[in-house]
């Protein structure tokens, strides 16, 4: 029994090896490893730190797009960029359980999410054992790891929408489940800019595909016949210093540089809006992850759980 737990670890590995940042097509420059010095980190861990940059600038290149072909088009090109540059063929990890949750979506829909379920936690938890995360970054190595966290919550959710479409009394559903049902399986397009979409795979959260795509067809909120988003380049910008200054604060606070960072890309796309209030004032915070005041002035557990990697208790408690 060790024998064969011992040969499946060893292809585990090897199959790792494979599919690592190390592996990439993208040369490390000088110019990087000055850059990395610089900030005393590892010339992987500064790609990592200008992606985040670069997905603030591509979120914002997307507002001049209007056409929802060319928009998913755009979040497809850029998202791959975003996630390739600094993980290199551990990209390759996602094909896994995005073809997988993919074809029990079309072959299985009255069942999908109880399938994408027992295909991706599985698998991520496997990744979590193999990989290490937290000492790879200890070490100054990066892994498709905590990408794949994100993924695998967007293809549940979404999975388990589409599943939710054939529930016959919809008054079992909650209000949230309602609001987000999907009717009909993505096109390869949309799924694939669902996954990548601008690097969100980065940093997170996960979106609620419904909302995704009514924001890349520009409806509901988005709609350019209703009262327009504000301008949003003042609260990105807002967002990135707050998380540059994390990131230079303490290592304990770069997981906020990466929830602020992927929050501003997204405000500047104009997905982070939510709506107008009876007031008319602005409602930002639909992709908010990280509520910083509320998690270090907490007074209970329970304060700190609803401030810290928010998204992902909403999809916890949905």
């Amino acid at each position: 029994m060790s024998e064969v737990v011992s040969m499946m670890k060893e292809k585990s590995e090897l199959i790792l090896g494979i599919l690592s940042s190390k592996n990439n097509l993208i040369p490390q420059m000088d110019w990087e490893r000055a850059g990395g010095a610089s900030m005393q980190i590892t010339v992987l861990q500064f790609r990592f730190f200008l992606c985040f940059i670069s997905a603030c600038l591509a979120g914002y290149g997307l507002k001049l797009i209007r056409s929802p072909t060319a928009r998913h088009i755009y979040a497809i090109v850029t998202g791959l960029a975003l996630v390739y540059y600094p993980f290199g063929s551990g990209v390759l990890q996602a094909v896994y359980p995005s073809v997988l949750t993919y074809l029990v979506m079309v072959i299985f829909p009255s069942n999908c999410g109880s399938l994408a379920w027992l295909i991706n936690f599985p698998y991520l938890i496997w990744l979590h054992v193999m990989n290490a995360s937290g000492t790879s970054w200890s070490a100054g190595m990066l892994d498709f790891t905590g990408a794949d966290m994100t993924l695998v919550l967007k293809l549940i959710s979404l999975a388990v929408n589409y599943q939710n479409s054939f529930v016959k009394d919809k008054e079992r559903l909650s209000q949230f489940q309602k609001e987000h049902v999907v009717y009909r399986v993505p096109s390869l397009l949309e799924y694939l800019s669902f996954i990548f979409c601008l690097g969100n795979l980065l940093g997170g959260p996960y979106l609620e595909f419904s909302t995704y795509k009514e924001f890349m067809e520009l409806k509901g909120v988005w709609d350019p016949k209703k009262k327009p988003p504000p301008s949003a380049f003042l609260r990105g910008l807002g967002l990135m210093f707050l998380a540059v200054c994390f990131m230079a604060a303490h290592v304990v606070f770069r997981f906020y540089f990466a929830w602020l960072m992927s929050e501003a890309s997204l405000t500047f796309a104009g997905l982070n809006f939510i709506a107008w209030d009876e007031k008319g004032k602005d409602q930002w915070g639909r992709v908010h992850n990280a509520d910083v005041a509320g998690m270090w002035l907490a007074e209970s557990g329970r304060t700190i759980a609803a401030t810290w990697n928010v998204q992902t208790g909403v999809f916890l408690r949905q």
